[in-house]
């Protein structure tokens, strides 16, 4: 990818997910980026241990800190917040999942799961409203997996997919004939869909669907996605060797400048980076064994 960010840093302070997931891909794109954990570390490090991998790198760590270097501050303690100043001074970019709120009050940041009303909806839904388009939609196949069609320009790919799903009746069938009748005709739409669609497993919708030219996918597995054949065409999945015996298929951003796929690195170790990351500073050995007894590093 030629390392579009190269000589970018970057600072994070920050744990769980989607903070870190844009640190991952900014370092992906040549970005030095350097993760400030707390002394308890990010709790993804611990999350991941629940019978997933017993041993060796944890896939959900390592793919939201891949290519990373490490720092662990206490930043309950002003030396530990004096350091992570330090740090900041010569970096271009500040990454935070730490509300403003929190900030102010030097707490230490918590996840906070909140439910919305109503809760996650899983797998998809049966759209409503006369101007719901059926072919931006998900159908169960007849072996519990599902179809996703995103056919935007509905009328310009009916005709093809109803040949392709071997449904001509319903090409001039004046309920569904063109946008207009399909969205007053909806739901009827919607099940004649769903009723074609959960008669056959997903390997003929599969084979089917490759016939005609509107945009639709399998929804994939996660154990899937490595062997599709668009994801090792292009690289966006590639084995990181740990050199301990470990090997871990992490998943790249699908971002390509150049149309080189990225080479990508491991998550860091807690703490792996910290001497070497003051050293930088121009701190001295007996500087660093300083802040360390104060508890202010690890």
């Amino acid at each position: 990818m030629g390392g579009v960010l190269d000589g970018v840093r970057v600072v994070e302070v920050s744990m769980w997910a989607m903070v870190p997931a844009a640190g991952a891909i900014l370092a992906e794109w040549g970005a030095d980026v350097v993760k400030v954990e707390s002394p308890s570390g990010d709790p993804v490090r611990a999350l991941v241990t629940a019978g997933l991998t017993p041993s060796g790198p944890k896939f959900t760590w390592e793919m939201w800190n891949r290519g990373k270097r490490d720092i662990v501050l206490d930043l309950t303690l002003v030396d530990g917040r004096d350091v992570l100043h330090e740090v900041i001074a010569g970096a271009d970019v500040f990454l935070t999942s730490i509300l403003p709120h929190q900030r102010a009050k030097r707490r230490q940041p918590r996840h906070n799961p909140r439910r919305e009303p109503g809760g996650c909806i899983r797998g998809w839904h049966r759209p409503r409203g006369t101007r719901d388009n059926p072919l931006v939609n998900g159908y169960p196949t007849a072996d519990g997996r599902w179809i996703s069609l995103c056919m935007l320009q509905s009328d310009l790919y009916w005709a093809g997919f109803c040949h392709a799903i071997g449904r001509d009746d319903l090409v001039e069938d004046p309920r569904f004939v063109d946008s207009t009748a399909r969205g007053e005709n909806t739901e009827t739409c919607v099940e004649e869909l769903e009723k074609t669609f959960s008669s056959e497993p997903l390997a003929v919708w599969v084979e089917r669907l490759a016939t005609q030219e509107g945009q639709w996918d399998a929804n994939k597995k996660v154990s899937e996605i490595p062997s599709d054949s668009q994801v090792q065409a292009n690289r966006f999945a590639q084995a990181v060797d740990y050199g301990d015996g470990h090997e871990l298929t992490l998943i790249a951003s699908p971002i390509q400048c150049d149309e080189t796929p990225p080479a990508l690195r491991r998550a860091p170790e807690f703490a792996g980076d910290t001497d070497a990351i003051l050293e930088v500073l121009g701190w001295d050995g007996d500087a660093i064994l300083e802040a360390k007894a104060k508890g202010a590093v690890i």
